[in-house]
Formats: C-alpha cells, sequence, structure tokens
C-alpha cells in the first residue's frame, strides 16, 4: 500500500491521485498545514507528498520548503501540481525543494507515469546501501516477490554480514 500526503487548495485531487495509482492500492492522508502532516508520521511511512493548488502559490512554497527541513520528510518525495502557474513559480518550487512540478491541465496518461516512477525511484535510492551501492534487504525482498509472483525459478543465497 502506498501513502500519499495530499494538500489540496482549490483543485479536488484526491480521486485523481487514487486513479492514477491503480490498480495499487493507496491510503490518502490529507493535510492542511504541516504540523498535521508530521503527527501522521508517527502512524505511517510516507511514499509521496503532493501539494497542489491554484491561483497565489506562496503559501504552497513556503509549505514546500518546512517539509523539506525536516529530517524525516526531507527524503520523501514531494510534488507540486498548479494548473497555470508562471516561469517564476514553477523556478521557485523547484529551488525551495520540490522533486517534481506538474503543471497544466491534468494529463491522465503523463501524470501517473511520472508519479509512479518518482515513488519506484526513491523506494530504489533509499534501498540501495551508501556505502557500498549494493542492493539492500528491501531492494532483494522486491526482486524475490516479482520472481515468485512470474513463477520464475531461481535460488536465492542471502547473507547479511556485520562487521
Amino acid at each position: 500500500m502506498l501513502n500519499l500526503a495530499v494538500y489540496e487548495k482549490g483543485i479536488r485531487i484526491k480521486k485523481i491521485l487514487r486513479e492514477s495509482f491503480r490498480p495499487q492500492k493507496v491510503r490518502l492522508i490529507g493535510f492542511d498545514v504541516g504540523s498535521e502532516l508530521f503527527k501522521h508520521l508517527d502512524r505511517h511511512l510516507m511514499d509521496l507528498v503532493f501539494i497542489c493548488g491554484k491561483g497565489d502559490f506562496d503559501k504552497e512554497i513556503q509549505l514546500v520548503e518546512k517539509l523539506k527541513k525536516d529530517a524525516n520528510l526531507s527524503l520523501v518525495p514531494l510534488v507540486l501540481y498548479h494548473p497555470h502557474p508562471d516561469k517564476k513559480t514553477v523556478i521557485k518550487g523547484l529551488g525551495r525543494g520540490a522533486d517534481e512540478f506538474l503543471f497544466g491541465e491534468w494529463q491522465k496518461d503523463l501524470f501517473p507515469a511520472k508519479l509512479k516512477m518518482i515513488v519506484r525511484r526513491s523506494r530504489r535510492d533509499l534501498g540501495v546501501n551508501p556505502t557500498t551501492r549494493l542492493p539492500g534487504t528491501s531492494i532483494i525482498e522486491n526482486e524475490v516477490n516479482q520472481r515468485i509472483q512470474r513463477s520464475e525459478e531461481f535460488a536465492l543465497c542471502y547473507a547479511d554480514l556485520d562487521d
């Protein structure tokens, strides 16, 4: 199950996000200010933070900066969406820490593909040992599960050696 934190101002995006990740199950956790999101972190690990709005976007960009300063949320991908931002707003959002800025009319094929790629890349990057750059436990577990689902024959030897 994916855990998505969602901030929406003037745009109803939750249903669109749920449909974007089908057939995967999604838990959407709405929040209005960063402090609400911090409370949810005690119970759920976030896979993605999605902030959308229209009109003036300054409050949303300030929220990006606040969330990216938090140690727990700094590694969670954060995506902004605005249907009609000006170029300065996009540059400002990305400069303050957003991992992606989607804009324009919602593109039913492209935007879900980008969101899935962002989550997949984040999981991959967090699953790699930073010292050796070898796959970590989560990557190995995902690979084994995929091979089991495909009914492939395979052999596995896994040793987790500490110093």
